[in-house]
């Protein structure tokens, strides 16, 4: 009791004289006097003159020797009151350290006020305002949400808890499409969040500017304790699949569909490394587009011009320039390669159409070794080994 007491600032030698018990929690009251009952509540004034106190609103008459005390009392916390047969006030059985509350919807806010239903609160200077994890300014704070507040001894907001807030999520992470954007703020999922200035935006795992952040882009936002965005993750956009009807060195059309081709494009079928302009025309991929709608990733499910092993035996039908075709494949020589035929090493005075030859393919589908005539299976079999 004295520790509570002293809490709300009274003098301990006059919280000692206010509050003490008689081994069960008795008042102090004259011992003549038959106590009928108590009043808890917060007292609003004390009118020495006429000796009366005001409770929540409830007038009742006081001793005169409790008069000075309870005026260290007015308009600050709250109390239990013992009454007697007449319903005057005789003595305290206990004062609460606890700070008053209220509720109510919020009908204005300022940096200085808040009003809950017609009631107004002077806000103390930096009170805090929170809505679940955030820490929230006068100005973020909707018209007609519930709030409660926490009062001090004399009756201003120290603190402000929200039970809702339409313009944030409870949740600090939310995922979905934008909707808007501005320099200033994003929307996606129904929010409208405003941008903290440094904001970190991330696609296919690197930073990117802000900027880039457009319309129709899946996101994953994170909230800092302002309720500000200070972290954006652009997702893909999935993958598409079908035939190529169109291809070159920056674009690729899928169906009726066109796509860039994002900086770091890879390009593959089965073992092969490829450059988009390898990929042949009517063959079958699947296209991995990035937060941009960009082609990412290229899989090729077929391709004409590529044997689906990385040795191929046959006969050649055409050399030309660096390119040879063989057993139906148009290959094209890589840019250091090997050539055994009778020890020559030029291809195009050594290898002529009609000739039976075997191929050894690169990562990139490129021709990295060739063995031309007659022997060519023991001469492929001695670079195998």
């Amino acid at each position: 009791m004295h520790r509570s007491a002293t809490r709300l600032g009274l003098p301990l030698a006059a919280a000692a004289s206010l509050i003490f018990a008689t081994g069960a929690g008795s008042a102090f009251a004259a011992s003549n006097v038959h106590v009928q009952s108590s009043v808890k509540g917060r007292i609003q004034s004390v009118n020495s003159g006429h000796g009366r106190i005001k409770i929540d609103g409830r007038l009742f008459g006081v001793t005169p020797r409790l008069i000075h005390l309870l005026q260290q009392l007015e308009g600050k916390i709250i109390v239990d009151l013992k009454l007697n047969g007449y319903g005057k006030v005789v003595g305290v059985s206990r004062v609460s350290a606890k700070q008053d509350v209220a509720s109510g919807p919020v009908t204005a806010i300022s940096s200085t006020n808040i009003t809950l239903g017609t009631t107004t609160y002077a806000l103390v200077s930096g009170a805090p305002i929170h809505y679940g994890r955030y820490l929230l300014t006068p100005a973020m704070v909707p018209l007609n949400t519930t709030a409660t507040v926490e009062l001090n001894s004399a009756g201003e907001v120290e603190a402000v808890r929200l039970a809702s807030d339409a313009n944030l999520p409870r949740n600090s992470h939310i995922s979905g499409t934008i909707t808007a954007v501005s320099s200033t703020s994003i929307s996606l999922d129904g929010y409208n969040l405003s941008i903290a200035p440094n904001v970190v935006v991330r696609a296919d795992g690197q930073n990117v500017s802000y900027t880039d952040v457009a319309i129709n882009q899946k996101a994953m936002v994170q909230l800092n304790s302002q309720g500000e965005v200070d972290l954006i993750r652009l997702a893909g956009q999935g993958s598409v699949t079908g035939a190529v009807t169109a291809d070159t060195a920056s674009t690729i059309t899928v169906g009726t569909s066109t796509y860039l081709y994002a900086s770091d494009v890879q390009v593959r079928y089965r073992q092969y490394t490829l450059t988009p302009e390898q990929i042949p025309i009517g063959s079958t991929v699947v296209v991995r587009l990035n937060a941009f709608g960009q082609a990412t990733n290229v899989q090729l499910q077929s391709d004409s011009n590529l044997p689906t092993r990385s040795k191929i035996t046959g006969t050649i039908s055409l050399v030309s320039g660096n390119t040879i075709d063989l057993a139906g494949y148009s290959l094209t020589m890589a840019p250091t390669f090997d050539v055994s035929y009778e020890g020559v090493s030029s291809l195009s005075n050594s290898v002529t159409a009609g000739e039976q030859a075997s191929a050894w393919l690169n990562s990139s589908g490129q021709v990295a070794r060739l063995v031309v005539g007659t022997n060519t299976q023991s001469q492929g079999n001695q670079g195998n080994s």
